[in-house]
């Protein structure tokens, strides 16, 4: 703060005292300088009051001139600023947010204004010797509020403290509309007859008035209230009659004025209710049959509302979850355990206290509900092939819930369950051979709620396993010996070829061919039969004079009644009487699975076998060696048992080293190993793929496959559906098998469309081969 000071400036030699409050109070001073001077008074320690400043000038004549006496008031407060509001005024009624504007002067120059608001922490205004503040009302309490602004100087001079710089404003917020409220009823009661709604009407500047309305606000009456002197809250009672009034939401309209001109309109929604809910079901219809698991559903409905609604059936029930605006109700019934017709009730409460109960009898076929099974294979009374691995059963099962899994059995053997939507296939009598003779596949279905179909059975006959041949044996004079590739037989010994054959299913016919020098002698024969035999002794004579000497190929063929024929060969030495010499040893493979030009299709279960005429076998190996094959050998055959390598060999030889040391070779071989079969992925969009017919269907797919395909094909097998002219299904057709439609034969992605048309309603399964 800087020091307070008088200054008297005035052009003439002159003396001067400042005087006031009497003679004591008075500071004289001659000047030094006549011709112009300036002189400085400390009046900091001086009293507030009125002072004088009296100049007397003397010439060097004598003369005397008083200047004065002159008045100046000393304030200590004048150095503070001076604060003042301009909005809002004095009691000024305020509706929203409000700008605070105002004034604040200083000799000095204003630094800062600060504003108090309702006697709170200072808030510093915008500006300074022209302010301003925005005051955000939200959060501010109905009524009167106050402002109070002062200000600081350059100097920090503040003048908080003193109330004469300062200004002060009263105002009213009257943002807030006045708030009639209910106490006695919730918003929404449910009423009847005459009631009395209760409550309060309130506001931060006091209520002038309470008017009503149950016209919408149309008319309004004035209710007579009661008020609170120490809180300001005003109570009412307004007695309603209801029983003149319709069902439904009825609004009571409250229109209260404040002191400040607000006016403020509330609303008390309350529900009349005289009527009893209306309640129907829908689904199934009267006398409509039904069966298994289904669903009943209907509607429920109130001008109000309903309080609860509840299902009985079978001695069960339960309650509805009741949604608000949602009139419709369903429940699941299960009806697999009963076998008569079933009563289905509904009863509706609403909120006060009416009840209504609706019945419906449901007849039931319970044999309808069962999924049905078509085989397709086997055929009925058809005949498989017996071999252990070559029997399945395939074909398809509809029902109108879902199928689940189907449940079958080979003969009297054991039960499996295979899962399916629908068309099956499962493998039977897998590790060992059928038995020749009438078998059954027994398929049973279970739909997706457990519901079991009425078996199917196909029966159909084995064949079996083809005919078999027993050991083979060279009986003579000299006794009987196995019979063996290259075995050398005595003509004069009586020899003969024994062997037999048997088949499950019965053999119908055997024959023998006998074959030397060539091929040009030949010699055959059949073992008489008059019926088919179970096994038949076979016995062929080997001596002769229609019988050759030297090499002789020896061919026994069997053929069972189902036409499968099965073969012995044996290459035997019948020794020439009339040489001495022996023909030159051979290595011969002319088994039957062996092409012209030596190709050998590898089957890991059935190996190739070749023999060796001249001599014994020393050794025996392929040249050159080859992953496909392997070798095996005893003194007069040699066997090549296939491997899982893929693909086809490059050319090769049997080498057989005799017992005489000397090295004898076959003819060329090559072996093909078959591939695995081609895996096929469709992408069927899902397990159960749904469409309404009337767009084109495109199927796609991925073929994989470890060699060049030789087909791709599909075709559809489908299931028609009944259906009524509002769209239940009523019943199902027969399985339709289509045809075969080639497409592209090569791996990869592939994909065809399906015009809407090829469709009518049902299901249909689209079969990809390839």
């Amino acid at each position: 703060m800087f020091k307070k000071g008088l200054f008297v400036l005035f052009v003439l030699a002159a003396t001067f005292p400042v005087f006031a409050h009497g003679k004591g109070d008075i500071d004289e001073r001659d000047v030094a300088q006549m011709d112009s001077w300036q002189e400085e008074f400390d009046i900091d320690k001086k009293k507030a009051g009125k002072y004088n400043v009296l100049v007397t000038a003397e010439d060097k004549g004598g003369n005397q001139t008083v200047g004065g006496p002159y008045n100046i008031f000393i304030d200590p407060d004048s150095d503070y600023t001076i604060s003042g509001i301009t909005n809002p005024i004095k009691n000024m009624r305020v509706p929203g947010n409000l700008n605070v504007v105002g004034t604040c002067i200083d000799d000095d120059g204003v630094e800062e204004v600060w504003l108090v608001f309702d006697g709170g922490e200072p808030v510093k205004a915008n500006g300074k010797e022209f302010w301003s503040y925005y005051l955000d009302t939200t959060q501010l309490a109905e009524g009167p509020h106050t402002i109070e602004v002062y200000g600081v100087d350059i100097n920090n001079l503040s003048s908080e403290a003193k109330p004469k710089k300062k200004d002060k404003v009263t105002w009213h917020l009257d943002r807030r509309l006045p708030v009639t409220e209910v106490t006695n009823l919730e918003l929404g009661t449910l009423v009847s007859g005459k009631i009395e709604l209760k409550g309060t009407v309130s506001d931060g500047n006091g209520i002038k008035s309470l008017s009503y309305s149950l016209d919408g606000r149309k008319n309004f009456f004035d209710i007579k209230l009661k008020e609170d002197k120490k809180t300001g809250v005003c109570t009412f009672e307004l007695p309603i009659n209801t029983k003149d009034s319709k069902d439904g939401a009825a609004v009571c309209w409250f229109k209260a004025t404040d002191k400040m001109g607000s006016v403020g309109i509330n609303s008390f929604l309350y529900f009349i209710d005289n009527t009893k809910p209306d309640v129907q079901i829908v689904s199934p219809a009267q006398d409509e049959v039904k069966n298994g698991v289904f669903g009943v559903a209907g509607y429920a409905k109130d001008t109000i509302g309903i309080e609860k609604l509840s299902w009985s059936f079978n001695g069960q029930t339960g309650d509805f979850e009741l949604t608000p605006g949602n009139p419709y109700w369903y429940k699941e019934i299960d009806t697999k355990a009963l076998t008569k017709n079933t009563e289905f009730s509904v009863t509706a409460v609403d909120t006060v206290g009416n009840s209504v109960t609706v019945k419906r009898t449901i007849p039931l076929n319970q044999e309808a509900d069962k999924p049905v099974v078509t085989i397709e294979y086997p055929a009925k009374d058809g005949t498989v092939e017996g071999d252990a691995g070559t029997v399945f059963v395939r074909g398809i099962v509809t029902d109108d819930d879902g199928v689940a899994s189907v449940e079958y059995k080979l003969d009297n053997g054991e039960t499996a369950t295979l899962e399916t939507q629908g068309v099956f296939y499962a493998p039977v009598s897998v590790d060992k051979d059928l038995p020749a003779g009438q078998h059954s596949i027994t398929v049973t279905a279970i739909d997706m709620y457990g519901v079991k179909g009425n078996p199917s059975v196909v029966n159909f006959v084995s064949k079996g396993k083809v005919p078999v041949f027993g050991e083979a044996k060279i009986k003579s004079s000299t006794g009987t010996e196995p019979a063996f590739v290259g075995a050398v037989v005595h003509p004069e010994s009586g020899p003969s070829y024994e062997t037999s054959v048997s088949s499950e299913s019965g053999i119908r016919s055997v024959s023998y061919k006998l074959e030397w020098n060539g091929g040009t002698g030949i010699k055959s024969g059949e073992i008489p039969l008059k019926n088919p035999e179970k096994t038949v002794p076979v016995s062929i004579a080997l001596s002769g004079a229609d019988i050759g000497w030297g090499a002789v190929a020896l061919t026994v063929t069997a053929s069972d009644i189902y036409d499968r024929v099965t073969e012995q060969k044996f290459v035997l030495n019948v020794k020439d009487l009339t040489k001495i010499s022996v023909e030159q040893p051979v290595v011969v493979f002319d088994d039957s699975r062996i092409s012209e030009n030596g190709d050998i299709i590898n089957d890991l279960e059935h190996p190739v076998s070749g023999y060796f005429v001249g001599g014994k076998i020393k050794s025996a190996s392929l040249v050159p060696s080859t992953p496909f094959a392997r070798l095996e050998f005893n003194e007069h055959t040699v066997t090549l048992h296939a491997t899982d390598a893929l693909g086809a060999s490059s050319p090769v030889k049997v080498r057989v080293v005799s017992d005489e040391n000397i090295a004898y070779e076959s003819r060329e071989l090559i072996f093909h190993s078959d591939s695995p079969a081609p895996s096929v992925t469709v992408d069927d969009g899902g397990e159960n793929f749904c469409f309404d017919g009337l767009e084109a269907v495109k199927v796609r797919g991925t073929v994989a496959s470890q060699t060049a395909l030789t087909s791709l094909s599909y075709r559809i097998l489908s299931v028609p559906a009944q259906l009524t002219g509002t769209g239940y299904l009523t019943g199902v057709g027969g399985v339709q098998m289509g045809e075969y439609q080639s497409l592209p034969a090569k791996t990869g992605a592939f994909e065809f469309e399906l015009p809407a048309g090829t469709f009518g309603s049902g299901m249909f399964v689209v079969e990809v081969v390839a």
